[in-house]
C-alpha cells in the first residue's frame, strides 16, 4: 500500500479557500464587536475553520492497493476495488472549487468505511447530483508520469484502454 498526500501546491490553495471563505465571518464579527454574544460564537467558528483547515491538509490522501484505491479526507473515507472504476474523465468538484482529472466508480460499489455529518452531507449529494469520483490532479503534479499513475495503469490497465485506441 502506497499513501499520497496533498502537493504543496494544493496545500497552499486549499489554504488559500479556507482563509477566503474567513473574511465574511470575520467581517460580520466586527460588524458586531460591540454586542459580546453575537461577537463570541464568530471567534469560535474562526478558531474551528482554522483547527478544521490544518486537519483536512494534513489528512487528506489516497492510499493505493493492488485490489483498491481508498480516498480519505476529514469528512469522509471510502474505498473502491479497481474493477469498479469506470473511468477517468475531468471533473468539477465543487468542494475544491477545481476541475480535475478524477477515478470516476460506480457509485453503489463504492464503500464508506468512515463519516462524518459534513461527509454525508456535502459528499454524497454532490456523488449522486454528479459523478462519485476520486481527484487525482491534486495527489501528484503530472500524476500519469509519477509514481501514482504507473500504479493505476498496474492496477487498472482496463482505464487506458481507451486512450490507447483513440
Amino acid at each position: 500500500m502506497k499513501q499520497y498526500p496533498l502537493t504543496t501546491s494544493y496545500k497552499l490553495y486549499y489554504s488559500s479557500i479556507s482563509l477566503l471563505l474567513l473574511i465574511p465571518s470575520i467581517g460580520f464579527a466586527y460588524l458586531f464587536r460591540y454586542i459580546t454574544v453575537c461577537y463570541l460564537p464568530f471567534i469560535l467558528l474562526v478558531i474551528v475553520a482554522i483547527i478544521r483547515a490544518g486537519i483536512w491538509l494534513r489528512n487528506e490522501r489516497i492510499i493505493i492497493s493492488e485490489k483498491s484505491i481508498i480516498y480519505r479526507t476529514i469528512d469522509i473515507t471510502v474505498e473502491c476495488f479497481w474493477q469498479d472504476v469506470k473511468s477517468i474523465r475531468n471533473v468539477f468538484i465543487n468542494r475544491l472549487f477545481t476541475k480535475q482529472e478524477c477515478l470516476v466508480i460506480d457509485l453503489p460499489q463504492m464503500k464508506i468505511l468512515r463519516s462524518s455529518i459534513f461527509g454525508i452531507f456535502f459528499h454524497h449529494t454532490n456523488w449522486t447530483m454528479q459523478l462519485p469520483v476520486i481527484p487525482l490532479s491534486c495527489f501528484s503534479n503530472n500524476w500519469r508520469n509519477a509514481e501514482i499513475g504507473r500504479q493505476i495503469k498496474e492496477y487498472a490497465p482496463h482505464l487506458f484502454v481507451k486512450e490507447k485506441s483513440a
